[in-house]
């Protein structure tokens, strides 16, 4: 969980600044340091883009990203937002505990069909030691509906950690991505309507 926690923060900072990594993966993530006091490098932003670009979709159809840890709207060519992030570190977060990918199947097919319609198996009840909770924080992570998922990468990486150490989860929960890495359905302030210009009372000009 430190390890994700250490990547939640980082991908908060891409997404202050408008950009989606879009290729979260075990691969991308480097650790160094001692036993304890790792420290976690999140790389290869060659697929990071500014969420304006509104699809994952190349210009032969072909989406970009790594089936493992793809989330359904980057499957489906959807906008994306700092919330698909959030379906992929959800993904590294079972890697991490399971010592698989979330859904193993054997083609490519079955997995991007998994990715789109099926949750991965329950851990807690598999693996000894495992609180029940963290099932609970994978599923919201790699929920099908980006809405449902946590608003940031950083409130997994808490709640990973909260619930390791057996303890609440903090709050509230917020989200950091600013521009258009923000969610398209984050609630914004109505426009202030312009005020109208002002007329010279009748006979005065």
């Amino acid at each position: 969980t430190q390890i994700v926690g250490q990547v939640g923060d980082a991908l908060d900072a891409a997404h202050q600044r408008g950009l989606v990594h879009r290729d979260v993966k075990p691969a991308n993530i480097l650790v160094a340091g001692q036993p304890g006091r790792e420290h976690v490098y999140l790389t290869d932003f060659g697929l990071t883009k500014h969420a304006a670009s509104q699809s994952s979709l190349t210009g032969t159809g072909q989406w970009v990203g790594t089936i493992d840890y793809v989330a359904p709207e980057q499957i489906e060519g959807r906008p994306l937002d700092a919330r698909s992030d959030v379906y992929a570190l959800g993904c590294v977060l079972y890697f991490a505990l399971a010592g698989e990918t979330p859904f193993p199947r054997d083609t490519d097919v079955a997995r991007i069909y998994a990715h789109l319609n099926d949750m991965p198996s329950p851990l807690a009840h598999a693996i000894p030691g495992l609180p029940p909770a963290i099932d609970e924080v994978i599923s919201r992570a790699m929920a099908k509906q980006p809405g449902t998922r946590y608003p940031s990468a950083g409130d997994l990486g808490r709640a990973a950690a909260a619930v390791a150490a057996g303890q609440a989860i903090a709050q509230p929960e917020r989200s950091v991505a600013a521009g258009e890495a923000a969610p398209s359905d984050r609630t914004r302030p109505a426009a202030t309507a312009p005020a109208a210009p002002a007329t010279a009372p009748p006979g005065t000009t």
